[in-house]
């Protein structure tokens, strides 16, 4: 195999493990139990606001890019910039 395929695999690999990694530290001492049944106690009007208002937030954000753009003088979609702002956290 190519040496560069290999070291690819070998970064998924690695990330996979850290994320796991770390996922498993947050929550080695959590009951699974107790957990499930805090998340089930969560309003879902809250949590679907804050996905409604976060993503808005992406879309402006991405809006507000395209003008900065346009003042350098270069061109880019609305589809681009919202997804680029949505990538970029």
């Amino acid at each position: 195999m190519n040496k560069k395929i290999i070291f690819k695999i070998l970064k998924y690999i690695a990330s996979l493990v850290f994320a796991f990694g770390i996922i498993y530290l947050l929550f080695k001492n959590q009951d699974p139990v107790q957990l499930i049944n805090e998340i089930q106690k969560v309003d879902g009007k809250w949590v679907f606001l804050s996905m409604l208002f976060g993503g808005w937030a992406y879309v402006s954000r991405g809006l507000r890019w395209i003008v900065l753009i346009d003042a350098l003088g270069y061109n880019s979609t609305k589809v681009n910039s919202i997804s680029a702002c949505f990538c970029s956290f």
